[in-house]
């Protein structure tokens, strides 16, 4: 076994992760886990599964962290999505502004509400 056509280094520890960055890695494996969800076959219901057909024949997608559904905009809390392909091209969106740490406050905030109700009472 050669390999000489790639860089090789030495060993190396990964560096630790605050927990924004643990949150929001946590939440862009879901966002892909609905991507693919979406791209097999929007028609079939899934658990867990974040998106919906309405009774119009469109889709209805609700961006969740947790149970919780993620604020997207001043009291809005979903995406109508006209066909079941643009519901990828709306968590692909998600996952963006996610990775650019849109979503980094509502996380923290989720996190810890999700936190406190397992605290001993």
């Amino acid at each position: 076994m050669s390999f000489e056509n790639f860089k090789l280094l030495p060993k190396q520890k990964p560096a630790p992760t605050d927990a924004t960055t643990k949150r929001r890695l946590r939440f862009v494996s879901q966002i892909e886990k609905q991507i693919g969800f979406a791209s097999s076959d929007a028609d079939r219901k899934r658990r867990g599964q974040w998106f919906w057909k309405a009774t119009d024949g469109s889709y209805v997608l609700a961006v969740r962290y947790g149970r919780r559904e993620i604020e997207l905009s001043k009291g809005k809390f979903a995406v109508g999505c006209p066909k079941s392909d643009e519901i990828v091209t709306v968590l692909q969106e998600v996952k963006r502004i996610t990775l650019e740490g849109g979503f980094d406050e509502q996380l923290t905030r989720i996190s810890g509400d999700i936190r406190s109700s397992f605290k001993k009472r």
